[in-house]
């Protein structure tokens, strides 16, 4: 019978201090929680925050008072008037809240508010979640040592010690909050838009499907590149000032007629939603303004705005000359000479010796970009001489690609360069550089002969 009593004890031994080692981590892990709770500003999360009230004084008074909502996910200034805010901002704001911590706590006489910097409070944040539950939060002056801030809750009495920099985080101003996105709408919702730059004529664009078309020139393909970029620039622009109320001297400088403005850009875009927004763009004394479509008054922008404006027609047109991939390419005849890919490798057909400029070659062709498209009348005299390099690239679904280029005597830098039977182009020499094979460099033969 005692044989078996032995490993039972310890296995209830095992088990026992198994059982030790758990509540010693539970608790260590329980304890590290409430300690960080232990001190906590407010016990709930700023996710379940659904309203805002904020309000900041001076010694004049109330400098400003606003609500704010959240509503689908997002935040909006419903009071003193009704503007997007900025959800990023005030996101952050909850967050230093939700975080915030009191380093010190104690009774402290009422008739002293005065003492401390909250009669009446510098800043007073009011914060209601999803289930109705409010806090408010007043912000005083600064301790002695200038590194905490005097703080009292709506829901506790005693006077609480802040971080210093809770208050600098919670120090707003109205246009702190505000949206100062211009509202232009997103790249991909844009089905077309005209782009009217000063002293130019307008430029507008249309997509169809993946592509932009420009079609205020004939009907051309734009570069998708530049105007996804050029979008892209005009969706991130902010601005800098909100002006909702300008004076009447403003509102008469920011007119296209008035000597000291003048116009930099006009702006009107069609979504895929069917909605239209335009936007002028007027400087005066060095400052861009604009008009939010919706909103009262003006923004002013930053003057570094018109750099991103200056844009050309040239600059969207689409200057690829080809549009093939050049991992599909099976053979190609360059100046007679036939070239094979086999097994991935590029190789003089009948030969052995690789090849691999080939590969260079049309690789540079594939994403080679024209200086300027030629029209067939300009190429009449270029096309009645012998060609610099004919080149016949084919495929692996059997199609066939001829090219013929030639030196521009006028301009060393750049060549001619016909693309079938109508396609004609100034494009830049480079393009040549891997039509044939290169010398190995000086350290590589070296390396070889060593």
């Amino acid at each position: 019978m005692r044989s078996f009593k032995k490993p039972f004890l310890f296995l209830a031994i095992i088990i026992i201090f198994a059982g030790l080692a758990y509540w010693d981590d539970w608790k260590t892990k329980n304890d590290i929680e409430k300690a960080k709770t232990k001190d906590q500003l407010v016990d709930f999360t700023a996710a379940s925050i659904e309203e805002i009230t904020y309000q900041k004084h001076n010694e004049q008074g109330a400098s400003f008072d606003l609500t704010l909502a959240k509503k689908d996910g997002k935040w909006r200034i419903i009071r003193p008037e009704s503007y997007a805010a900025d959800s990023g901002a005030v996101e952050r704001l909850l967050k230093v809240i939700e975080d915030a911590q009191f380093e010190k706590s104690f009774v402290a006489d009422a008739k002293r508010l005065n003492d401390f910097g909250l009669s009446p409070p510098q800043i007073i944040i009011g914060l209601k979640t999803k289930d109705g539950i409010g806090e408010r939060i007043s912000l005083g002056g600064k301790s002695p040592t200038g590194f905490s801030v005097y703080a009292q809750l709506s829901s506790n009495p005693r006077m609480l010690l802040l971080n210093q920099y809770v208050f600098t985080a919670a120090n707003k101003e109205m246009q702190d909050f505000r949206d100062r996105s211009l509202g232009i709408p997103d790249g991909v919702e844009v089905k077309g838009f005209t782009f009217h730059r000063a002293s130019q004529a307008p430029i507008t664009f249309a997509r169809r499907e993946r592509d932009w078309f420009i079609v205020s020139d004939g009907d051309q393909k734009a570069d998708p590149q530049e105007v996804n970029g050029f979008l892209s620039f005009l969706q991130q622009l902010k601005a800098e000032r909100f002006i909702d109320q300008p004076s009447p001297d403003l509102e008469k400088a920011l007119t296209q007629d008035n000597p000291g403005s003048q116009l930099v850009a006009k702006l009107q875009f069609e979504t895929v939603h069917g909605l239209s927004q335009s936007f002028t763009l007027i400087e005066n004394n060095g400052v861009i303004y604009t008009q939010i479509p919706g909103q009262k008054g003006t923004v002013a922008l930053d003057k570094k705005v018109e750099q991103g404006l200056k844009k050309s027609l040239k600059e969207f047109v689409y200057r690829g000359m080809f549009s093939f991939n050049s991992t599909e390419a099976t053979q190609v005849t360059l100046d007679g000479a036939v070239f094979e890919k086999k097994e991935n490798q590029w190789k003089l057909a009948g030969s052995s010796k690789n090849a691999d400029y080939i590969r260079l070659l049309l690789v540079d062709l594939e994403f080679a970009k024209a200086e300027e498209i030629l029209k067939s009348d300009t190429m009449k005299e270029v096309v009645k001489e012998q060609p610099t390099h004919r080149l016949l690239l084919q495929f692996k679904d059997s199609s066939k690609l001829e090219i013929a280029l030639w030196i521009n005597k006028n301009r060393p830098d750049t060549i001619y360069l016909k693309r079938g039977q109508d396609g004609f182009f100034l494009a830049p020499a480079t393009i040549m550089d891997n039509f044939k094979e290169q010398p190995a460099a000086a350290d590589d033969q070296n390396k070889w002969q060593g």
